[in-house]
């Protein structure tokens, strides 16, 4: 199972580094290249590729072809005159990936993974949302690599309307968002089947939250790990803004030990902008509603508990999860 994420965020970082060099004037062909040899099986076995966005060769048995699609006809000898450059995304670069499994199907030294992952635009932070469904080899040098990727972008319902714009690399553009006097609030959970069907959903430049699913009961504190919506890494976030002395290492490093939790969100924001010490019970209380323990220079209050209302980026609500499930 660690074999088969471990191959998925590699997966992720490739792309996100290619788009970056490509992005630098560098030498992207190259390095796709080696990310391509390093991710997938061609030259140790048949590979099953079925691309996103092929029409006139839809299927890419052949390494030449799968590189002709990740950058670009006009990058490579001999390439598909219908490739634009997936992993540049069609010159415009893409700032994050993050792949959610729906279920990975483990089956001896073969794997099976399906689910949706989303691209983020490095040109405008648009979000992307593709399906996949990938299969893993552990190949003879012990490496595990890609036999089968089939992606496609999801199926809109047959509704007949007009043709909808398109955004980066052809995929629907986001609708815009409604005209409001408040702050638009970013969407937490942009994981596909976790926002709500139907509920407007509405993202930053990137993605608003990038926290490991089972980070939390090694974390010395909730949110030791990740990143606020700006972008500000959570270890240079609250007060350790006004202690640049105590500021250590990004913990979300690859590869890093994760520290142990004791409460979560007792300074920051929720993704609307509300200072956490007016969100949940508190708004009930108003008489114990102190200062915003973010601002430079203030004390941080001691905490009882964290998130009594409100609910996880999986919709789960507060008062059912953690221990609560068991009791």
């Amino acid at each position: 199972m660690e074999e088969v994420k471990g191959a998925q965020r590699a997966w992720a970082d490739a792309i996100k580094r290619i788009s970056k060099c490509y992005l630098e004037g560098g030498d992207y062909v190259a390095m796709a290249g080696q990310a391509a040899g390093e991710l997938y099986g061609y030259g140790h076995g048949k590979v099953l590729f079925k691309p996103t966005k092929a029409a006139d060769v839809q299927f890419r048995p052949e390494a030449g072809q799968a590189m002709s699609y990740f950058v670009g006809a006009d990058a490579v000898p001999d390439g598909i005159p219908e490739d634009h450059g997936f992993a540049i995304n069609g010159g415009q670069g893409w700032s994050d990936v993050l792949f959610d499994n729906h279920q990975i199907d483990l089956n001896g030294d073969v794997a099976i993974a399906m689910g949706n992952y989303f691209f983020a635009s490095a040109k405008d932070g648009s979000i992307s949302k593709v399906e996949y469904t990938f299969g893993y080899r552990k190949c003879q040098d012990g490496k595990v690599r890609i036999c089968l990727h089939h992606s496609s972008i999801p199926y809109q319902g047959g509704v007949k309307a007009a043709p909808a714009a398109t955004g980066s690399e052809g995929f629907a553009a986001p609708a815009p968002a409604p005209a409001a006097s408040a702050p638009v609030p970013v969407a937490a959970a942009f994981v596909g089947s976790s926002a709500q069907s139907g509920a407007p959903v509405h993202h930053s430049v990137g993605f608003a939250y990038s926290v490991q699913k089972d980070a939390y009961v090694d974390l010395t504190f909730g949110n030791d790990v990740g990143y606020l919506p700006d972008g500000t890494p959570m270890n240079r976030a609250g007060n350790c803004i006004n202690h640049p002395e105590t500021i250590g290492p990004d913990p979300h490093a690859p590869g890093s030990v994760l520290p142990r939790a004791l409460f979560v969100n007792d300074v920051g924001y929720l993704p609307d902008g509300t200072p956490l010490n007016t969100a949940g019970n508190n708004i009930n209380h108003p008489e114990n509603i102190g200062p915003d323990p973010h601002a430079p220079g203030s004390e941080l209050p001691a905490s009882a508990y964290a998130a009594d209302v409100g609910y996880l980026v999986d919709g789960t609500p507060i008062d059912k999860a953690g221990n609560n499930t068991v009791h």
